[in-house]
């Protein structure tokens, strides 16, 4: 019987550390890196509903459609590009980030926005402009940091964003020249 109950516990944590190994690389597979040099995301997903009306009432959206003469109900679905991710590791819902492809990006800098998947919405965490945003490993509050990079003519600058409980803020930064 005890041979029973260990062969029972053994092929039960094969399954377990399995299933948790399959989770993990899923993560791994995720698109990380984000950049203002390579158009949209590589594995586009469609982009729900309610965070489609959360962006249509963002002022970087709002000033490009005015811009183009375009009702705000008009968003071009080319202008967006959407990623599912996991910034957390206890979730198992994926979060989301939106990248701004053309008006909503410029030569240098792509608009990002980060969301978090609720039970029946997004709530945003984050919007900002860089040339990347790289989701990293280490975390805050159970949530993955992130670095944001922006460049100019001669100065690199550096920005790792931390989850505060509710949205993402600036933790550290550092500016140095180009090399």
């Amino acid at each position: 019987m005890p041979r029973l109950l260990i062969i029972a516990f053994a092929v039960g944590f094969f399954l377990g550390s399995s299933a948790t190994g399959e989770a993990q690389k899923a993560r791994h597979r995720e698109q990380t890196g984000f950049s203002a040099e390579e158009a949209g995301v590589e594995t586009p997903i469609a982009i729900p509903e309610d965070v489609l009306d959360q962006l249509k009432k963002d002022e970087m959206g709002t000033n490009a459609l005015e811009d183009s003469h375009l009702a705000a109900d008009n968003i071009p679905a080319s202008w967006l590009s959407a990623s599912s991710i996991h910034l957390t590791l206890t979730h198992k819902t994926p979060n989301l980030i939106v990248e701004g492809n053309p008006p909503l990006s410029g030569g240098n800098t792509a608009t990002f926005w980060v969301f978090r998947a609720t039970d029946n919405s997004h709530t945003l965490l984050m919007n900002t402009a860089a040339h990347n945003l790289i989701v990293k490993n280490s975390a805050s509050l159970g949530y993955r940091n992130i670095e944001l990079i922006s460049m100019s003519a001669s100065i690199v600058s550096t920005v790792i964003c931390r989850f505060d409980g509710t949205k993402y803020k600036e933790y550290r930064s550092k500016s140095e020249p180009i090399r």
